[in-house]
């Protein structure tokens, strides 16, 4: 955790969070604590003294600026047709395409290994038993029901 109060520069008068009944005595004893990770975010904290309350805290303010990342949506693969592993045409393979894997297994680190039988795999379940279309979700409220609140 971070302090806001204590990370910016600010003069005295916006520093003072509590005012003593006389006026006399000020001090700091009001903070905002933030996670770490958002500490950048912090553009500016202090108080503001002339901020109308009924208790004797001054209002204790901070500005933060939240820079938000794009989130990269993954391309999903289609799912395969599982209903066609029953049928005979799943049993048969064409040619096997593994053996340039073989010629060159002392060449290839492990990752472009992976890469290769993954690829070989997906493209041997697609011609043989195909994916599905992805079904569109159901309305979660029918026509019927639209009627009715019309």
């Amino acid at each position: 955790m971070a302090l806001a109060n204590i990370m910016f520069k600010q003069h005295p008068r916006w520093l003072y969070t509590w005012t003593s009944a006389d006026n006399n005595t000020r001090n700091q004893i009001d903070y905002i604590l933030i996670a770490q990770r958002w500490k950048t975010s912090l553009m500016n904290c202090r108080t503001y003294p002339g901020a109308e309350s009924i208790a004797d805290h001054q209002l204790l303010a901070v500005i933060v600026k939240v820079r938000l990342a794009k989130r990269q949506r993954q391309h999903s693969i289609p799912p395969l047709n599982l209903e066609k592993l029953k049928e005979e045409k799943a049993v048969h393979f064409e040619a096997n395409r593994f053996m340039p894997l073989e010629a060159a297994y002392d060449e290839v680190t492990p990752e472009d290994l992976w890469k290769h039988t993954k690829t070989v795999l997906l493209e041997v379940d697609r011609e043989t038993i195909g994916s599905v279309k992805s079904q569109q979700k159901k309305k979660w409220i029918s026509d019927n029901t639209y009627a009715i609140l019309s």
